[in-house]
C-alpha cells in the first residue's frame, strides 16, 4: 500500500486544491482533514471554534488525524495541525509535503471572513505565518515552493513524490 502524502502549509497555500488533484493524479483517495471533522462533530469548523475555543477543535482535529492517517490517501491537513507535537508522530506515518506559498500571495486572495483563526485579518495570518514557518520546515519531508502556475506546481509535486517514494527511506 502506498504511504499517505499529507499536506501542510498555511491557510490558503493550496493544500485542499492542489490536493484535490494531486490524489486525482496519483489515482488515490483524496480527505479534507477539516471536512473530517465536521463530519464527525455534526457542526462546522466555524461553530467548534465558537463553542469549544481553538483547544477543542485542535482535540477533533488529532483525533480525526489519527483515525485517517495510513490509508494510502493524499491528506489536505489544517494549516494549523503542525501547532500540536502528539500530530507529529502521526504525520511522520505518510510522506509530508509543505506547500510554501508566499504569505504575501496567500494575503492577495485569501477570504479571511471564511477563517475561524484569521478573524483578525491579514495582521493575524502574518503572525501565525512567523510562528508556523519553522515547524512546517521542520516537519516536512518534501517542500514545494507553491508560486506561479497551479500546473507546474503540481507537476512539481508528483515528481517529487514519485522520487522520494523511489528512493526515499
Amino acid at each position: 500500500m502506498k504511504k499517505d502524502v499529507i499536506l501542510i502549509g498555511m491557510p490558503g497555500c493550496g493544500k485542499t486544491t492542489l490536493g484535490e488533484r494531486l490524489a486525482k493524479e496519483l489515482d488515490i483517495p483524496f480527505l479534507d482533514l477539516d471536512q473530517a471533522v465536521e463530519e464527525s462533530a455534526g457542526i462546522t469548523v466555524s461553530d467548534i471554534f465558537a463553542r469549544e475555543g481553538e483547544a477543542g477543535f485542535r482535540g477533533r482535529e488529532t483525533e480525526a488525524f489519527s483515525q485517517n492517517v495510513g490509508r494510502g490517501q493524499v491528506i489536505a491537513t489544517g494549516g494549523g495541525i503542525v501547532t500540536q507535537e502528539e500530530n507529529y508522530p502521526i504525520a511522520k506515518q505518510g510522506l509530508v509535503v509543505f506547500l510554501d506559498r508566499p504569505v504575501t500571495s496567500i494575503m492577495e486572495d485569501i477570504h479571511t471572513e471564511t477563517r475561524p483563526l484569521l478573524q483578525e485579518g491579514k495582521d493575524r495570518l502574518l503572525r501565525l505565518h512567523k510562528e508556523r514557518v519553522s515547524l512546517y520546515r521542520k516537519w516536512a519531508d518534501i517542500i514545494v515552493c507553491n508560486q506561479g502556475n497551479m500546473e507546474d506546481v503540481l507537476k512539481t509535486i508528483i515528481n517529487e513524490v514519485k522520487t522520494y517514494e523511489n528512493y526515499g527511506n
